[in-house]
């Protein structure tokens, strides 16, 4: 596994129940403020089944849930996330966006 995937992974791991970040605030949280679609990448590799990494807390920038694909899975990664995010309480606005200001982590 490379340094960078660990990384993310680890950071990731850290983002409380309840809580999100983007994918770009954990990219800067490592050190690497430039690669928020690099952490994508990662996250999206590790797919649904993933229970161990938190991938689904992660959101874009605008509190959305990134569109991806699973290959190996016939539920839609989008919806799993979703059903994830509202086992933890945490519910998008009519707009379908995270409100990163009342979910966000870490929080200010």
């Amino acid at each position: 596994m490379s340094a960078f995937r660990e990384q993310v992974i680890a950071a990731v791991r850290k983002i409380p129940p309840g809580r999100l970040a983007s994918y770009g605030q954990v990219a800067q949280s490592i050190g690497r403020a430039r690669a928020g679609r690099a952490v994508g990448a990662v996250l999206a590799s590790l797919g649904p089944h993933d229970i161990l990494t938190p991938w689904h807390r992660v959101v874009n920038k605008e509190g959305r849930i990134s569109p991806r694909q699973d290959p190996f899975s016939t539920r839609d990664p989008a919806r799993e996330q979703a059903e994830r995010l509202a086992t933890e309480g945490v519910e998008p606005d009519a707009q379908g966006r995270y409100d990163l200001s009342v979910f966000g982590w870490p929080k200010s």
